[in-house]
């Protein structure tokens, strides 16, 4: 495995080496702050349309190609991400993808295309109908652009390289996004594949990106579950937005662990994640003394009321369950001067519901509904 690690580390200098992206322009004082919408789905699992309870049905990609479009469309600074587990519902040997599974992919490959999405992770259960299947994808979706699939440790032992790009180096308004992606571990991969361990390739793909290529913020996908995901970022600094896979939930509140926000948006692409993002590029976010004072203040207060209730939450079920929704308070407060402090960005956090009501882009309508015909039936 050290082996695998050294080659690859190599590897990841020359691809950074080679990267033609251009520097951000050095300037006598900071620059002003550059405004991204960042959209992120994670555990797709193969779905093309409605999905979710009969009462209230959600989701599908034509909805959500038609909302970002929008974005796109008024001019607005668009990064599109998927943290993987988005082709198929599972990787089984027993049960392999059949022929309706493969169209759906298509369907989700072709719209990813059009979308011209930044960065799509490989995550494990996309291996499903193995390597060879999301080449084949690739090029099926070439005729609406490119399919950028991505991962940062599934390694080829055969070849002595990763199966796909490494990272990915996104432009924005003088600034440069670094994305990179991790598959989470697994039985029942070919012999001649493996995946490298991913917190010692986290640690490398940030110094990467930081370091060689000079990114201004970092983008991880994680394809290892929340907890996991956690875990690897309380470890390695460096990056500034993670988007999580592999335990499909949706996270309302992101999770912010050191200076690193992480989230989720659900399983089926219900909802599409959305983050407006405000790089200051070096700059004090605005009316930073007063913010602070007043969360200071709130801070007090809430810990004045804290102490008051400590005597009494033995006995009193109010009293009880008034100091846990403090604690929750207190925490959100605690949070916030983090955030404030520590972020070299400003953020709000959306999540969409992709209502049935939802406009439609058309051309991907088309391909949701010839994918659901029946085998057989004319077209």
């Amino acid at each position: 495995m050290k082996r695998w690690v050294i080659i690859l580390a190599a590897s990841i200098i020359l691809i950074g080496c080679k990267n033609k992206c251009p520097k951000s322009q050095t300037k006598a004082g900071p620059a002003e702050p550059v405004k991204l919408n960042i959209f992120y789905t994670n555990d797709l699992l193969g779905e093309i349309d409605l999905c979710g309870c009969p009462s209230h049905n959600l989701g599908g990609i034509a909805r959500r190609a038609k909302y970002i479009e929008r974005f796109q469309q008024l001019g607005g600074q668009v990064i599109q991400v998927d943290a993987g587990d988005g082709f198929f519902r599972s990787h089984a040997l027993s049960s392999p993808p059949n022929e309706a599974e493969k169209q759906n992919a298509l369907v989700l490959a072709k719209g990813a295309a059009k979308l011209q999405v930044n960065a799509i992770n490989v995550g494990w259960a996309d291996l499903a109908a193995g390597v060879e299947f999301l080449n084949q994808l690739q090029g099926s979706a070439k005729e609406k652009g490119e399919l950028n699939l991505i991962s940062s440790n599934l390694f080829n032992r055969d070849q002595a390289r990763l199966v796909f790009p490494a990272q990915k180096i996104v432009p924005r308004s003088g600034i440069k996004i670094g994305i990179f992606g991790l598959c989470r571990p697994g039985e029942g991969l070919p012999s001649n594949l493996t995946v490298l361990d991913p917190q010692t390739i986290a640690a490398q793909m940030v110094k990467a990106l930081k370091e060689t290529e000079k990114t201004d913020l970092v983008i991880g996908l994680f394809n290892l579950g929340l907890e996991e995901s956690k875990r690897i970022v309380s470890q390695t600094p460096g990056m500034d937005f993670v988007v999580v896979s592999g335990t499909p939930q949706l996270l309302w509140d992101p999770e912010l662990v050191n200076s690193t926000i992480l989230v989720q948006s659900g399983p089926g692409g219900k909802y599409l994640g959305q983050l407006e993002v405000k790089y200051l590029q070096g700059r004090k976010p605005e009316n930073l003394n007063k913010e602070l004072k007043r969360i200071d203040r709130e801070l007090a207060m809430v810990s004045r009321e804290l102490s008051g209730l400590q005597g009494k939450i033995g006995q009193d079920p109010a009293a009880k369950e008034r100091y846990g929704s403090l604690l929750i308070e207190k925490q959100s407060w605690e949070r916030k001067q983090k955030e404030l402090t520590n972020l070299p960005f400003e953020y709000k956090y959306l999540m969409a519901p992709m209502e049935a009501t939802m406009p439609l882009d058309y051309e991907i309508n088309d391909w949701v509904r010839q994918a659901e015909q029946p085998a057989g039936s004319a077209h």
